[in-house]
């Protein structure tokens, strides 16, 4: 039933650019397409450093066909859809003897937004699969169903409310029938978010509180079912996981100088264990003329304590102040110059090792739980019309790398990202990339410096 339905929103979504009513503004259709190739080498030493092996290379070409329509039923209601086709490695995740190549799972359809707007004068609500972005979408930046209510307050004030269904528990008890929500042990598991901002023409600042609640706990019975062997159980203990973050960001634009900034405080609970997780980071920018522009990022964040988990995000595991895309810049967002974005969403396929090759983000590199505090200059310069030249890089030391119970802390470390973009047409750009990422790690760990270039071709439509 699930393939029926993907082919046939995929078949609807095709009728509907064919129809002649595309010239009407009741539809619109955008898009993009991205092909890169990667080549890396000591990758798999600096994302594992405690287990060096000569299997440290990772050579391939992704791709990704992104679609998304907008359908206006009326002047204040519209549909959104949004769909990645063929998006994978090529000879790895485009098996064509399928009705389609899906990333992650030959038999699906990707679908990456599903949602309605409602606008009216006070109020304007979305419902179905969508984004919840939050402050700088770094410490949360989610992708499921739910409802979102942005509302209107006729000042400069805003209120952003929201709720997330993140899991259902009815039916996971499998192969003998429906769980209900009556037994504890199979909860719902839900996010819920709020958002107050005041916005002038040069100045935004945003207060912001997101808790996750998970009512399952206790043994977890989980059954399936073979035609060889038949029916089978496999029972595991299921804990609350109830993480939390409020934070507050600002960001300013006084002309040649631009700003941005965030303060968050992470907490909560997984089981008897507590989350923890204080940080800040600052980022400057200033245009010394039309073609040269500077800047600086700088963060910080604590160690974990004993017998706790540091976090530096709730929600999806992807961020735009990730250091895999620039850290706080924005350039990446701008130009595209990801170069660790194509091996990181290989994960799936297997071709690159977990998170690429520098794991966490620059609150927590490695995911060691030593913190970091450090600094990052960037420089953007436009050598010509269609030429624009990118150089950011990260330094970092552990804010603890002493940690009770905890071998090969990070120590300290950087990231150097440069990039050349040049413009192919007006919807079309080349991206070519490099980055080498080195870290040093305590108990004796030292591995080499790994290097990745990339070579993106990016195509809007």
């Amino acid at each position: 039933m699930k393939r029926w339905l993907s082919v046939g929103m995929a078949l609807a979504l095709i009728v509907f650019m064919a129809l002649p009513a595309m010239a009407e503004p009741r539809l619109s259709v955008s898009g993009s397409y991205e092909v890169t190739g990667v080549a890396s080498k000591g990758v798999g030493d600096q994302n594992v450093p405690q287990d060096e092996s000569d299997n440290d290379e990772a050579d391939f070409v992704h791709q990704r066909f992104r679609l998304q329509s907008k359908i206006k039923a009326s002047d204040r209601v519209t549909g959104t859809l949004r769909f990645d086709f063929a998006e994978g490695n090529w000879g790895q995740d485009q098996s064509f003897q399928k009705y389609r190549a899906a990333y992650g799972n030959g038999d699906d359809l990707q679908v990456d937004r599903a949602y309605v707007t409602v606008n009216m004068d006070w109020v304007s609500i979305n419902a179905g699969l969508q984004f919840f972005p939050i402050g700088q979408t770094q410490v949360f930046r989610d992708n499921q169903p739910g409802l979102q209510f942005m509302i209107k307050t006729g000042s400069p004030i805003g209120i952003h409310l929201g709720w997330i269904k993140v899991s259902e528990s009815i039916g996971v008890g499998g192969y003998f029938g429906r769980e209900n929500d009556d037994e504890d042990e199979y909860g719902d598991t839900d996010r819920w978010l709020g958002e107050l901002s005041y916005t002038t023409d040069i100045f935004t600042a945003k207060a912001f509180y997101v808790r996750q609640t998970d009512d399952g706990s206790g043994e977890v019975t989980t059954w399936t079912y073979s035609t060889v062997n038949g029916p089978s159980s496999k029972t595991t203990t299921n804990v609350e996981d109830e993480p939390w973050v409020a934070g507050l960001y600002v960001k300013g634009d006084m002309g040649a100088f631009s700003y941005h900034g965030e303060f968050a405080q992470f907490g909560g609970e997984k089981g008897d264990t507590d989350y923890c997780g204080t940080q800040v980071n600052f980022n400057g920018q200033y245009a010394l003329s039309d073609a040269l522009t500077v800047g600086m990022d700088l963060f910080w964040s604590s160690a974990q304590d004993d017998d706790e988990i540091k976090i530096t995000s709730m929600g999806d595991p992807f961020a735009s102040y990730d250091i895999r895309n620039g850290g706080g810049f924005g350039w990446d967002m701008l130009t595209w110059a990801q170069t660790n974005a194509p091996v990181y969403i290989s994960n799936a396929t297997g071709t690159a090792p977990s998170n690429g090759p520098l794991g966490g983000d620059v609150f927590d590199p490695f995911n060691t739980g030593a913190g970091a505090i450090g600094f990052g200059p960037g420089v953007k310069y436009i050598a010509m019309d269609k030429l624009t030249l990118l150089g950011i890089c990260h330094f970092m030391w552990a804010d603890d790398d002493d940690l009770q119970d905890v071998t090969g802390e990070f120590e300290k470390g950087y990231n150097l990202i440069l990039a050349a973009v040049y413009q192919l047409d007006s919807n079309a750009a080349l991206h070519g990339i490099y980055q080498r990422v080195g870290a040093d790690f305590k108990d004796g760990v030292d591995p080499d410096p790994s290097d990745t270039f990339g070579l993106m071709l990016r195509i809007a439509f």
